[in-house]
């Protein structure tokens, strides 16, 4: 039973259900009732009490789903969590909870031997006669997006421009190329599939598209079993950068009862092949140019600088995890690393 109020009344006189009471009894309508009631039978329920409660019980679960609605639309379990978290991503596909600057990815130490991830930076380091000149902490683990900031920032700080630019096969990309093509430096970069390319084997694979037989002004190829593998359309791919890259889309419309189609494609809709042209005009450049003992040369010298950075630091330094958390505290502590090992090289430079 509900509480009586100071007045010695259940119901205060400003709730809603008198309001509904009061209209009720406004209506008169005793007699509508009255003239349909067949009378007879158990006795029934005031059919003027029942309107009112069922109005009145009408009123209260509208009122409860109104108040109800904005609770879950912005106070929903867990939401301010989720947006939290969202925003810590970044541009990232993951995050690491005790340092939220990290991302997680497979290291080179695998001792459990299960591609486990783990939480860490990716280090980019610029080097020139064995010395460090720059270096750059990002939370991405692809080192093809980590090139052109790099590259940036390192010539910023020295207030000069590079002529040349080495790296290996990890930084090899359309995106790249086109960098150093555009500020007209000469990049001594392979690309991922560069040693697999320049090997006999490579080009003896029938059913590898770039060893097809293609007719420019036809636009078309022709397969191993001489069927047309003629152009179909033309689409636009944006990466995560925001780059652009441009395919030309070729179908084989013979691939039915082909005797090779087992071992050329396994879709039920016979051979696709995406032609990137100008991802295709790069790689031929970057042959080319690989091709000169000078460059080659240039290239075997990069192997003795980067990577001597790395061995020392890991090998007999024993430097194989950061201390500290964040970006900015993980930049210093690497930062006074490299200061350490330029010192060293100069303090060996002085001793020969």
């Amino acid at each position: 039973m509900a509480p009586a109020t100071k007045s010695g009344q259940l119901v205060p006189q400003n709730h809603f259900v008198r309001i509904v009471s009061k209209t009720v009894d406004e209506l008169e309508i005793e007699e509508v009732f009255a003239r349909n009631t067949k009378g007879g039978g158990a006795s029934r329920y005031n059919p003027v009490m029942l309107l009112k409660v069922m109005s009145a019980l009408k009123n209260i679960s509208l009122t409860e789903q109104k108040l109800k609605v904005p609770q879950i639309n912005t106070h929903s379990s867990g939401k301010e969590k989720y947006e939290k978290a969202n925003a810590t991503f970044n541009d990232r596909n993951s995050y690491s909870k005790t340092d939220e600057d990290a991302t997680f990815m497979r290291m080179k130490e695998d001792h459990m031997l299960n591609g486990q991830l783990k939480p860490g930076y990716n280090i980019q380091v610029g080097t020139e006669n064995n010395f460090v000149i720059g270096y750059d902490v990002f939370p991405n683990p692809t080192d093809t997006r980590t090139f052109i900031p790099h590259l940036e920032n390192v010539q910023k700080r020295l207030g000069c421009k590079f002529k040349f630019a080495i790296a290996d096969a990890g930084y090899g990309s359309e995106e790249n190329y086109d960098y150093l093509e555009e500020n007209e430096i000469t990049g001594i970069v392979k690309y991922t599939t560069y040693e697999k390319e320049t090997k006999r084997s490579f080009k003896k694979k029938t059913f590898n598209t770039e060893n097809w037989k293609y007719d420019a002004e036809q636009k078309e190829y022709t397969c191993p079993c001489g069927n047309p593998v003629p152009y179909r359309k033309t689409v636009t791919k944006k990466n995560k950068s925001g780059y652009l890259q441009t395919y030309e889309v070729y179908q084989c419309e013979n691939c039915e009862g082909c005797p090779f189609r087992e071992l050329c494609t396994k879709s039920e809709y016979g051979r696709v092949i995406q032609r990137n042209g100008h991802w295709l005009e790069q790689k031929a450049k970057v042959k080319e140019l690989l091709s000169s003992e000078e460059y080659k040369t240039l290239m075997k010298k990069r192997s003795t600088e980067c990577e001597t950075v790395f061995g020392q630091t890991k090998g007999n330094l024993k430097f194989r995890r950061f201390h500290l958390r964040g970006k900015e505290k993980v930049g210093i502590e690497w930062g006074l690393l490299m200061l350490g090992y330029d010192f060293k090289q100069l303090i060996r430079l002085m001793n020969t």
